[in-house]
């Protein structure tokens, strides 16, 4: 799992070439597939989620990555390291600029898991008020 996390890390997901981006896919896959296959695992991604937001930002990464999110947002910790990590702002954008419904509806799915958090919400009501301000 560490090695997922460490490849993720090194690539840009900004890169287009489809070798690499069909290597990160994997990489993300692989990564859900061993959250849901092994309870516990979901601490190892503390900390990483400032890095799972540079992909989910990325329209070729957005599925897997809200996937594998959703599974990580069924560990407590994790979702209290969300919280801090930005992921909430990327959430909104990504739902707001969605034009694949599978991908809003992951996105809102994602977000309402979340959103009983209070710090979610102060930073969700911030966010609304910059994007209404600017």
């Amino acid at each position: 799992m560490n090695e997922l996390l460490r490849y993720l890390s090194s690539t840009d997901p900004l890169n287009e070439k489809a070798v690499e981006i069909n290597c990160v896919i994997q990489c993300i896959e692989a990564l859900n597939n061993a959250i849901k296959s092994n309870s516990g695992l979901e601490k190892l991604c503390k900390g990483k989620f400032r890095l799972l937001t540079r992909y989910v930002m990325c329209p070729q990464f957005e599925q897997p990555v809200l996937s594998l999110l959703a599974s990580l947002m069924a560990n407590q910790e994790c979702v209290a390291d969300i919280v801090g990590m930005g992921i909430v702002p990327a959430l909104l954008v990504v739902t707001a600029k969605g034009s694949i419904t599978d991908v809003v509806l992951m996105c809102l799915n994602c977000l309402a898991m979340i959103a009983s958090h209070p710090q979610v919400v102060k930073e969700t009501i911030q966010k609304g008020n910059e994007i209404i301000v600017d």
